[in-house]
C-alpha cells in the first residue's frame, strides 16, 4: 500500500510539474555556403529538394504521397507517412515566404504523437558571393509531453541534426556531395 501511495504521489508531482514546464523551444543553427543568396533560396524554396539534405524528409523520400498545391509556393502541402521507420505521419506546409530571403514551413505531426512545429530557413548575403543560411526550428509540445522537452537538451538533440542538414545542403549546393 505504501509503494502504491508513493507511485501515485510521484505521478501527481510529475503531472503538476508539467503544468508549469515550458511548452515550446527554439533551436537555431547557421552556416556559410559558397553560392549566391538567390541560388540557395531558389533551391530551399522547393520542398522536393529538401529530400537531398534534410534528415527528416530523406526518411520519407521513397514513400509516395499526394501533395497539394504547387511546390515552392505558399500553401503547398507535402504529407508523409512513414511510421515504420519512426518518421511518423504528418505533413509540411509552406506558410510564408519572402522572395530571395526566407521560407517558413509548418510541421504538423499526427502519429505517433500529435504536435506542431515551425521551420524558418533564412538566407543572407555574405562576402565573396557567399550566403549565410540560418535554420531555426520552433517546436511546441502539449501537456504532459512538454515536461519531456523541458528537461531534455533540445538544443543539442535537434541542433545536432540541423547542423548535419546544413552541412549536407552546403555540399549539395557546392557540388561536393557524394552518396
Amino acid at each position: 500500500m505504501i509503494v502504491l501511495s508513493l507511485i501515485i504521489l510521484l505521478l501527481a508531482i510529475i503531472l503538476v510539474a508539467a503544468v508549469f514546464a515550458k511548452k515550446d523551444f527554439t533551436v537555431k543553427r547557421e552556416l556559410i555556403i559558397d553560392s549566391s543568396r538567390q541560388e540557395v533560396f531558389d533551391y530551399i524554396r522547393f520542398l522536393k529538394n529538401h529530400q537531398t539534405f534534410s534528415k527528416w524528409t530523406t526518411k520519407e523520400a521513397s514513400k509516395k504521397t499526394e501533395t497539394r498545391g504547387i511546390d515552392g509556393t505558399i500553401g503547398f502541402v507535402q504529407p508523409w507517412n512513414n511510421y515504420k521507420e519512426k518518421a511518423g505521419i504528418g505533413e509540411l506546409e509552406i506558410k510564408r515566404m519572402v522572395e530571395g530571403l526566407e521560407i517558413v514551413i509548418e510541421h504538423r505531426y499526427f502519429k505517433p504523437v500529435r504536435g506542431m512545429g515551425n521551420t524558418l530557413i533564412a538566407t543572407e548575403t555574405a562576402p565573396q558571393d557567399q550566403t549565410k543560411v540560418r535554420w531555426e526550428y520552433h517546436g511546441v509540445s502539449k501537456y504532459p509531453i512538454n515536461l519531456l522537452t523541458a528537461v531534455m537538451d533540445m538544443d543539442r538533440l535537434v541542433g545536432t541534426d540541423l547542423e548535419k542538414c546544413l552541412i549536407k545542403l552546403k555540399s549539395v549546393l557546392e557540388g561536393t556531395y557524394s552518396k
